[in-house]
């Protein structure tokens, strides 16, 4: 017979057929909604919609209000419900369960990132943190710690504040309950160091990649190649660049052109960006790109414009590389300080 309190992992550990156990459990029982997390954590998609059916259906309250946390985050995914609705849906959402109500907010959370509302997150962090840490010892806490622990690296990389996104990566690689998110928190980390020390974004780079070959996740290799590209790119390394994936995403077609830029093939750099003008989609693949281009033409005005894009999609990090280039080519430092800010 199933506790009400066994652990999911170790229940699953057992299974001759993980996908078929977790359809197979009761689903007013805590294992049936503890494996709603089970599930996404480990993409089984199909699985985790079926069981979310299942759950809605059931006659216990707390697993039909578990199920309800998870459709509305998949309405989101699959492109039917906003950010904004979804983000009101869970603020409203009522349930004694403590577990469900962490996670509620983690979700609220990744919105607001999202909508790129970092300084909001990093605020309401704080309070959903401590709601965490008030949760029994188990899967669900552990998942919770590392989601949390996901979105909160990005918001510090964003912010500047790396010193906080490495402390958040390193509590992920000491909870995570899957190798993919080790992997993004490798990934993170090295990020954090990539305008700072080759050396060591180099050694995180090349950790995360591993992990993900292992693992044969050929979306975020992909990820995580690209952003080793750019780091050899910033620092003058000369390397093949290479491409993991045919896929044609406005980031790696302004990665290809960036190492054109540093190879000195400035003509089809230009066109390459050109080309893409019309594909790109938000404030920050605009800050790449106004960057890129003043670096073919050496052109303030087009530093001017990255950093504008840059802080409209609020981040502080990357703002750093057009403003490099305006130190280097006699911008005062008082114009540059409040740009900043």
């Amino acid at each position: 017979m199933v506790e009400s309190n066994q652990d999911i992992a170790e229940y699953l550990s057992t299974a001759d057929d993980v996908e078929q156990a977790i359809l197979n459990l009761d689903p007013n029982s805590h294992l049936a909604r503890t494996a709603l997390e089970y599930a996404i954590n480990n993409s089984m998609t199909n699985v985790l919609d079926e069981l979310i059916e299942k759950l809605l259906t059931s006659d216990n309250e707390e697993s039909q209000s578990w199920a309800e946390v998870y459709r509305i985050d998949r309405e989101v995914v699959k492109g039917n419900l906003s950010l904004i609705e979804a983000t009101n849906k869970l603020t409203y959402m009522k349930s004694e369960a403590k577990e469900l109500n962490a996670l509620r907010k983690i979700f609220q959370l990744y919105n607001y990132h999202d909508l790129k509302y970092f300084e909001m997150v990093s605020t309401l962090s704080e309070l959903v943190q401590a709601e965490i840490e008030e949760l029994v010892n188990g899967y669900i806490k552990k998942s919770l710690i590392s989601r949390l622990g996901l979105v909160m690296q990005a918001v510090y990389l964003h912010l500047n504040d790396l010193e906080k996104c490495r402390n958040y990566g390193n509590i992920i690689l000491d909870n995570a309950v899957t190798e993919k998110a080790r992997g993004v928190a490798l990934r993170n980390i090295a990020n954090s160091y990539t305008l700072i020390n080759y050396d060591i974004a180099i050694m995180y780079f090349n950790e995360s990649k591993a992990l993900f070959q292992k693992l044969g996740q050929h979306v975020e290799l992909t990820n995580s190649q690209r952003s080793l590209n750019f780091a050899h790119c910033y620092w003058n390394k000369q390397e093949n660049f290479s491409r993991t994936s045919p896929y044609n995403a406005p980031e790696e077609i302004q990665g290809y052109a960036y190492y054109l830029i540093k190879n000195k093939e400035y003509t089809q750099a230009e066109k390459l960006l050109e080309q893409l003008q019309t594909n790109i989609t938000n404030n920050f693949q605009l800050g790449f790109q106004y960057y890129y281009k003043g670096l073919i033409k050496n052109c303030e005005d087009y530093f001017l414009e990255s950093v504008t894009h840059f802080k409209k999609a609020g981040d502080y990090y990357y703002r750093n590389l057009p403003l490099i280039e305006l130190k280097k080519i006699g911008v005062n430092n008082v114009v540059l300080d409040a740009l900043r800010v």
